[in-house]
């Protein structure tokens, strides 16, 4: 009997129905959940200006960071799972492309310019790029090595190096004066995006979810992987690019309603 597969261009997973690893989709679904409340008190309180929106969203704002890095982390354990991440990178990759466009034409306010999506489909392109390479590198090593390399590069985007907050050094002026260096982290005062994961400090945060994986995927795993548990939050995740492109569009259309209808 032929075993139902299943995979989605978020996800990447093709696997055996049955060998599912369902919390990994509840995981991300419960962060699909968190990133669009997140985004409602943004738009509400920050873009449209309700100040009793605006003071929950102040003081949820420390919470924020939990949110992209389960988000990218689970899409680098996926790397380990998908038959074809080039060809997965360069469909999203698409996607991405297509956000910014329709952010930057419709809605300015909130213009996206190389947020969570970019970052994940530039990421799968270069991880199978450099897959067989990657492979080699022994998955404990990678597995901290790139989280000493996110920690360090976290404050690019901010001009400096060092570890997370703790900066080290400054980097030279020279490398934010070009309009095109944002994808990396290279930012200049012109830079405004309502969503921006660049490749420095995330690429290494992805990474880490792959050798991660790479680390445990030999070993016995616990049957609960397996169970799903809350099948809403596994079918959010599943299907957690879709939400992620449909709800900002949403949620400003529900609010350019209420203010009309005001």
């Amino acid at each position: 009997m032929l075993e139902k597969k299943s995979e989605t261009v978020f996800s990447g997973e093709r696997i055996p129905e049955r060998k599912r690893i369902y919390l990994l989709d509840e995981i991300r679904g419960l962060a699909v959940v968190a990133m669009v409340l997140y985004h409602m008190l943004y738009s509400a309180g920050e873009v449209f200006g309700y100040e009793a929106v605006h003071n929950i969203f102040i003081s949820v704002m420390s919470f924020e960071p939990i949110i992209p890095v389960t988000f990218i982390f689970i899409s680098g354990i996926c790397t380990r799972l998908s038959r074809s991440n080039l060809k997965r990178g360069c469909i999203l990759f698409i996607v991405a492309l297509a956000v910014n466009i329709v952010t930057w034409v419709f809605v300015p306010q909130i213009v996206i310019r190389f947020g969570v999506i970019n970052l994940l489909s530039v990421s799968m392109i270069l991880y199978g790029l450099f897959e067989k390479g990657i492979k080699r590198i022994n998955c404990m090593v990678g597995f901290f090595l790139s989280l000493f390399l996110f920690a360090l590069t976290w404050g690019v985007s901010r001009h400096y190096v060092g570890l997370l907050n703790f900066e080290l050094f400054e980097l030279p002026e020279v490398l934010y004066r070009s309009d095109f260096l944002f994808p990396i982290g290279f930012r200049n005062a012109r830079f405004f995006s309502s969503d921006y994961f660049p490749l420095l400090p995330w690429l290494f945060m992805f990474l880490s979810g792959s050798f991660f994986w790479g680390a445990v995927k030999d070993k016995k795993l616990p049957d609960t992987l397996y169970k799903m548990h809350f099948k809403p939050l596994s079918s959010v995740g599943r299907y957690a690019a879709v939400i992620y492109i449909v709800h900002q569009p949403m949620i400003f259309a529900v609010l350019y309603a209420i203010e009309y209808l005001r």
